[in-house]
C-alpha cells in the first residue's frame, strides 16, 4: 500500500483544516489502476530547511505563503527540486528572487554553495502573526544551524537587494549580530567560496551573453575589466551556458549572473537580476550592451516573444541546451513554463 501525504500549510485557520483532516481520515484505502492508496493529512511547520534536503509530502494545501515568506519560499524550493504539486502555487506572484534561481540550479546539478533559509528574527506587521507563529514555528538552534554550513560565511536576504543587509559571518557573534540586525528581512546562510580565482559576472540580453571579469575590491567605475582570455575556453563555454540556462529555465531576456571559479569549477553566487543592469557595468560595457538590448527590444515588439527556450525534442535542442554539460542534468522535457 503506498502512503501519499498531503500537507497542509495554515495560517489562523481552524475551521476548514479540521474538517478537511476529518474527511481525509475517514477515507480509508483508495483503489486506483491496481494500486492501493492511504491518503493521510498532516499540518506542516515551519523551522529552517535545507535546499537539498527532501520532503515528505506529495501534495501541499497553502493557505499562508501570501503572506508569511519563509513557507513560501519552502513551497518554491519543493515545487522545483522536489517535483511536489502545490495548491496554491507561489510562482503565480513571484519567480525573480534569487532563493528560487538557487533551488532551480541545485536540482540542475550546479554548483550552488551550501544554503540555508532562515525564519525571521522579528516578528511580522500582521494580525495572524501571533497565533500561527505560537501554533507552527518551531524553536531553532542558530549556531547549529550554521555550523552546518561552515565558517565563514554570507548572510544576506533571500530576495536580494543590491548588497542590501549583506553581512560577513566568520564566527558565533558576527553570527547573532547579524541575525538580530535582519530584524524582518528573510535571510539565507550560505557559505563562502574562499580563495576564488575569478569572479565572473556574465549580462545575458536576448540569445546573446557577454562573460566578464568583475573585481568587486575596486571603485564602481573600474569594476569590471577590460580583459580578454582570463578564463580557459571551456571555463568560458560554461559560464556563458549557465548564464543562459537560468534565462531559459525562468524564461528572461535580460539577466546578469556571478560565479565564482575556483579549481575549475563555477560556483553560482548571484544569479537572478532579471532587470536593467547596464547602468552597473561601466562605461567600457555600455557601446556594445546598447545594440543588443535595442535589437532584443525590436524583436520582442515584431513577434511577442522572444525567449530562450530548451526544445521538448532533444534531437532538435537549441545551440544552448547542445552546450550544457552532462553534469548539469537537463531534463529537457521537464522544464517549468513559469509565468511571465
Amino acid at each position: 500500500m503506498a502512503q501519499q501525504l498531503i500537507g497542509l500549510l495554515l495560517g489562523a485557520e481552524e475551521d476548514w483544516p479540521r474538517a478537511f483532516e476529518d474527511l481525509v481520515g475517514r477515507l480509508g484505502p483508495i483503489w486506483h489502476n491496481g494500486d492501493i492508496y492511504d491518503i493521510r493529512a498532516e499540518r506542516l511547520t515551519i523551522e529552517p530547511f535545507h535546499l537539498r534536503s527532501k520532503p515528505r509530502t506529495d501534495l501541499v494545501i497553502d493557505r499562508l505563503a501570501h503572506w508569511y515568506y519563509h513557507p513560501r519560499e519552502w513551497l518554491k524550493k519543493i515545487a522545483l527540486m522536489d517535483d511536489v504539486y502545490l495548491l496554491n502555487s507561489p510562482f503565480t506572484s513571484q519567480s525573480m528572487e534569487k532563493h528560487s534561481a538557487y533551488c532551480a540550479l541545485v536540482q540542475m546539478g550546479m554548483h550552488v554553495p551550501e544554503t540555508v533559509l532562515v525564519p525571521y528574527k522579528n516578528p511580522l506587521d500582521n494580525v495572524r502573526w501571533a497565533y500561527a507563529s505560537k501554533k507552527y514555528n518551531n524553536s531553532f538552534d542558530l549556531a547549529a544551524v550554521a555550523s552546518g554550513v561552515g565558517y565563514p560565511m554570507f548572510m544576506k536576504p533571500f530576495d536580494g537587494g543590491a548588497w542590501r543587509g549583506v553581512s560577513m559571518i566568520r564566527d558565533e557573534g558576527e553570527l547573532r549580530r547579524s541575525y538580530d540586525e535582519s530584524g524582518e528581512m528573510l535571510m539565507h546562510l550560505q557559505a563562502s567560496v574562499d580563495n576564488f580565482e575569478v569572479f565572473a559576472r556574465a549580462l545575458t540580453i536576448g540569445p546573446e551573453t557577454m562573460v566578464m571579469n568583475f573585481r568587486p575590491e575596486l571603485p564602481m567605475h573600474e569594476r569590471y575589466a577590460v580583459s580578454y582570455d582570463f578564463l580557459t575556453p571551456q571555463m568560458g563555454a560554461e559560464t556563458a551556458t549557465i548564464a543562459q540556462t537560468v534565462n531559459a529555465f525562468f524564461r528572461w531576456e535580460f539577466n546578469s549572473c556571478e560565479m565564482l571559479v575556483k579549481e575549475g569549477v563555477a560556483y553560482q553566487r548571484n544569479l537572478p537580476k532579471p532587470r536593467i543592469f547596464v547602468r552597473c557595468a561601466g562605461r567600457s560595457s555600455v557601446p556594445c550592451e546598447f545594440p543588443k538590448i535595442s535589437g532584443t527590444s525590436s524583436g520582442v515588439c515584431r513577434s511577442n516573444r522572444l525567449r530562450p527556450e530548451l526544445s521538448r525534442n532533444p534531437q532538435s535542442s537549441s545551440k544552448l541546451a547542445g552546450r550544457c554539460t552532462s553534469r548539469h542534468r537537463l531534463l529537457l522535457g521537464r522544464v517549468p513554463r513559469l509565468p511571465g
